[in-house]
């Protein structure tokens, strides 16, 4: 954007016309959406070996990019049974955890709790902070919500929401008793991008139930054509651009309203774009169209 001097012989001194290059922009960009997913899976392991070797079996079935766990089997006071290819963020007495399978993934640590664990990742577009927290029945579930409330409000998360389906099955059983022990909540925001959550049926060797959750995103990325002029050839093009200058000037300084400059962008905008090529071969240009846009699913 060129703002014309406001001392311009033709122009009042408190009058000003901006070249509007917006208008112009499919003549050198191209903006494209590509979308992505990212499958989430949430599971109490219930603190056995046999249950953390079955859920790397079940990943490949889920095709899971992070798993947010509750009660993870550990030894030593450190989690265990995973590949060390699993990142695995554990809150500080392991009662919950965040692994990110997908080694693509980005993720980075944002606060370690008694009983929960927030981790920030780069979901398409935008950033998400995924937050697993567990409270055994027999503790004072106080705490753990302190803990959530002091995660949510450092993220300045407003206007929570249960992302959980109300017609969703138990996520426990044991024999004839039937519990939905566990949420999931999001802020707005993320809710119309969760394209799947649903307890799946996959037998599992504890009373617990897989919950499959699946959030998909749109990266804007634009295209443009940057020139590059060699051996020389930025003065063949200066020439050759030198014959219009005159009559740009004259109508950019004869401009009364914003039509008015309008047409000249459009004319010099038009005239590089034929007279460039001709001097240098294009070398294609992206960039990701920036947007934060923080979340949060505490489980």
């Amino acid at each position: 954007m060129f703002m014309l001097p406001p001392r311009s012989s033709s122009l009042p001194p408190n009058k000003g016309l901006l070249m509007d290059f917006s208008s112009h922009s499919s003549i050198n960009l191209t903006i494209s959406s590509t979308s992505i997913s990212i499958n989430i899976l949430e599971i109490n392991l219930a603190r056995t070996r046999a249950t953390s070797h079955q859920l790397q079996n079940s990943i490949v079935n889920f095709n899971s990019d992070i798993i947010l766990m509750q009660e993870p089997y550990s030894r030593a006071e450190k989690i265990q049974g995973f590949p060390q290819s699993w990142t695995v963020f554990p809150s500080k007495t392991n009662e919950a955890a965040i692994s990110i399978v997908n080694k693509n993934l980005k993720p980075a640590i944002i606060a370690s709790k008694k009983y929960a664990v927030a981790v920030k990742l780069q979901t398409g577009q935008n950033p998400t902070t995924f937050i697993s927290a567990y409270n055994s029945p027999h503790s004072n579930i106080q705490e753990t919500l302190q803990e959530l409330q002091d995660i949510i409000m450092s993220l300045r998360a407003n206007n929570l929401f249960i992302a959980s389906r109300p017609d969703a099955p138990p996520t426990f059983e044991r024999g004839i008793l039937k519990g939905w022990p566990y949420l999931t909540i999001s802020i707005q925001g993320i809710i119309s991008k969760i394209a799947k959550w649903e307890v799946s049926e996959e037998p599992f060797l504890s009373n617990h139930k897989y919950i499959n959750i699946k959030i998909e995103s749109q990266i804007k990325t634009i295209t443009y054509n940057k020139f590059k002029t060699l051996h020389g050839n930025h003065r063949k093009f200066l020439n050759e651009l030198k014959p219009s200058i005159n009559p740009l000037l004259e109508e950019i300084i004869n401009s009364q309203i914003q039509d008015d400059i309008n047409k000249p962008t459009s004319h010099l905008i038009s005239k590089i774009k034929s007279d460039m090529p001709a001097r240098a071969p294009t070398k294609p240009k992206s960039k990701k169209l920036p947007g934060p846009l923080p979340g949060a699913h505490p489980n």
